[in-house]
This record gives C-alpha cells, structure tokens and sequence, in this order.
C-alpha cells in the first residue's frame, strides 16, 4: 500500500513540474527498490537529462544508474 501511494504521488509530482529532477530520481528510486529495473533505469536517465550538470541529482542519478546497471537481472 505504501509502495503505491508513494509511486502515485511522485508521478502526480512529475505531472505537476515535469522539468523538476527530483521525483523523477525519486520514483525511480522506488521502482529499483521494486525491482523494476528497467523502468528504475528510465526513470533515472530521465532524471539525469533534466538534473544540472554537476549537481546533487545528476550525481544521484549516476549512482542509480550504476547500482541499476550492476543488479542481476
């Protein structure tokens, strides 16, 4: 149940500011905990794309990113 009221408000989030990073990482987050990897890993590169350069997110997405690419499948 928290799992899913979580996944709704993020993507309420990203409808409400679909530039913002933030819940972008966020959910993917979650689906990785989910083991959803591979939309954990779009989600990621979405939040990447979005996230400045050198900032905590893009920081936070490539370390998604890299435990995502790292999980067995």
């Amino acid at each position: 149940g928290q799992s899913a009221r979580a996944g709704a408000a993020l993507e309420n989030a990203i409808r409400v500011d679909p530039e913002h990073p933030a819940p972008w990482l966020a959910l993917a987050e979650l689906r990785f905990s989910e083991n959803n990897l591979g939309p954990a890993e779009n989600l990621a590169r979405r939040a990447l794309n979005l996230a400045p350069r050198g900032s905590a997110e893009a920081t936070a997405a490539n370390a998604l990113l890299t435990r995502i690419q790292s999980a067995p499948r």
